[in-house]
């Protein structure tokens, strides 16, 4: 058996716990209280950067829990013209008070917008993206009247229509789609976030910890990234829909897997429940007819899942989502780290894996992993390949020597 050879020095210690799907200490995860809402009025987030670290944020909850939402990133000092990003749904409105915005709960259902813009920030942040993102000015505009105050009850907001940004999302969603009660647990979410945030102000020990603290870089990846690399196994899954049912739900089309220690892998093509995929969707996965024909059943990538399993396994995507979603379908849970929320919480900003590797660098991977990536079919290996190629750019962050001109209270967007 083929293994890596791992060199490390890490200074001891106990940090705190992290869970880097919902990016709050394992202590106050909020994974568990998040449902999943398939909400059909895509929501996107435009977030000014500095409240994208902010402990008691509330876009993670409204990012994890529905279907079609997206949060994009911007540094404070970026502005842009008129044109349209690539990233905003079509027939978007933006939910922003003010004299010409129109209620929502005003409108027929044919004056409703097919798409919502947030945006995420202080009250002066919001001004802030809205004064400098030209298109933002050009979407009409659209308001909420909340019949209480907001339940931010350790964030003070300066007027009573002031609420947070889950709690415009569930509220607009209410409005825009009456039927989707799920909705509503979102809430449950957020309450829990607050009253975990005041027990441990109430509760938190006042005397510091005498620990040997590791490097930022350290400290700010998982350290199965580090100290049990070998134990990584990595994931990827494709889902598809039926092209003449854009409303239905996903199905599950390809689950792959690769073990770090040793290369092996799992790559199972399923059989969807809805029929034969058409030839556009089998070119956009790189699969074919015959793939597809002689796929698993749910009920059999289960037990391949299972057979392939380890015990001291440690699961990897990119997407937590995956995670979810293949809970879902087999019924068992599948937990593991979220990379992306790794990635995130080291630069600041989010990013899919082509838009990621562009920026960073793809690092050489070990022959026997490229062999074994070789292996896996159409465009799920490409996609395994290049989420293994972000784990070891991440992990070789955390195993490089401080920079002298860092202090430990820099952060690695001022890299």
């Amino acid at each position: 058996m083929r293994s890596l050879s791992l060199n490390l020095s890490l200074p001891s210690g106990a940090p705190r716990l992290h869970c880097y799907r919902c990016d709050k200490p394992a202590i106050a995860c909020l994974c568990a209280r998040i449902p999943h809402v398939n909400n059909r009025t895509p929501i996107a987030i435009l977030q000014h950067r500095r409240e994208s670290r902010h402990a008691i944020g509330t876009v993670r909850i409204a990012e994890l829990g529905l279907e079609r939402c997206h949060v994009e990133i911007v540094p404070a000092s970026a502005s842009s013209g008129r044109e349209r990003p690539a990233w905003l749904p079509a027939n978007a409105g933006l939910l922003y008070p003010g004299p010409d915005s129109r209620d929502l709960a005003d409108l027929d259902a044919a004056e409703r917008p097919q798409a919502l813009v947030i945006l995420d920030g202080t009250w002066h942040q919001a001004r802030q993206l809205f004064r400098d993102h030209a298109f933002l000015r050009d979407l009409p505009r659209f308001r909420l009247s909340p019949a209480a105050p907001s339940r931010y009850r350790i964030r003070r907001e300066p007027a009573q229509h002031c609420i947070s940004t889950i709690e415009a999302i569930v509220q607009a969603l209410t409005l825009l789609e009456p039927e989707l009660v799920e909705v509503d647990a979102l809430i449950g979410a957020f309450d829990a976030l607050i009253d975990d945030q005041i027990e441990n102000a109430r509760t938190r020990a006042r005397v510091p910890r005498m620990t040997l603290r590791r490097p930022w870089a350290q400290r700010l990846l998982p350290r199965a990234l580090l100290e049990h690399f070998e134990r990584l196994v990595l994931v990827y899954a494709e889902a598809a829909r039926l092209e003449s049912e854009p409303a239905a739900d996903t199905e599950l089309v390809h689950w792959t897997a690769l073990r770090v220690r040793d290369g092996s892998r799992l790559d199972c093509v399923v059989r969807p429940n809805s029929g034969n995929l058409s030839a556009v969707r089998l070119r956009h996965l790189g699969l074919s007819a015959q793939d597809v024909e002689n796929g698993l059943s749910l009920s059999e990538l289960a037990a391949a899942w299972r057979a392939f399993g380890q015990s001291d396994d440690i699961v990897a995507a990119w997407n937590p989502r995956t995670f979810q979603n293949l809970s879902a379908r087999l019924q068992c849970p599948v937990e593991g780290i979220g990379l992306k929320g790794v990635y995130r919480r080291i630069r600041g900003v989010d990013g899919d894996l082509d838009r990621v590797l562009s920026l960073e660098g793809a690092p050489n991977l070990p022959d026997y992993l490229k062999e074994s990536l070789s292996q896996v079919r159409g465009r799920a290996g490409q996609r395994l390949t290049n989420a293994l190629a972000v784990t070891l750019f991440l992990r070789n962050l955390g195993l490089a020597p401080p920079a002298d001109t860092l202090d430990d209270g820099n952060r690695a967007d001022e890299l």
